[in-house]
Order: structure tokens, then sequence, then C-alpha cells
């Protein structure tokens, strides 16, 4: 909503704050696959709403990080995380 109001600080501000939450729960439960789907595929939408924004060289962070923050995953995990890394690598010009 705030990226739609070209709020740029707010929308950043507020996703910090889901990051930040997300973040503590996956230090409570760190083997819980939901938690890891909604942490990375939060950070994939992030950087594809900042893109289409035109905020390229931001979205290529955010890409640049959820790519390894994938690599942090439990390996169990490993069959969505190379899904999840080929989704953005496709995405990275």
């Amino acid at each position: 909503a705030y990226l739609k109001k070209d709020d740029l600080d707010s929308a950043t501000a507020n996703f910090q704050k889901a990051v930040e939450q997300n973040e503590r729960i996956l230090q409570k439960d760190p083997e819980n696959f939901e938690f890891w789907l909604a942490r990375l595929k939060g950070e994939q939408i992030w950087a594809d709403a900042l893109w289409e924004k035109g905020e390229k060289e931001k979205a290529l962070e955010i890409y640049q990080k959820a790519l390894k923050l994938a690599d942090s995953a439990p390996d169990k995990f490993a069959e969505f995380i190379e899904k999840f890394k080929k989704e953005i690598k496709e995405k990275i010009p």
C-alpha cells in the first residue's frame, strides 16, 4: 500500500518490521518450513514490488540478500530452496 502511494520510506520500515518479527519466530523454531517460506518469499515479493516501482538497484540488493538467506535454510528444505534460487536468478539481469 505504501509503495502504491510512492512512500518508499514507510514501505521499507514496515517490511523491516515484518522481517524482524519473522526472524524472531525462526530463532524459536528454525526448522519450521512455513516460516522459511514466508521469510524467503517475502524477500522475493518485496524485491518484485521495488522492481516494478523502478527501484531496480534496491530490488537487486534484495534479490541477492534472498539468495544468501536461502543458503542458510535447513538442508531438509533443499528441494524448495533450489527452486526458489532458480526463480530469483531468473529475475536478476
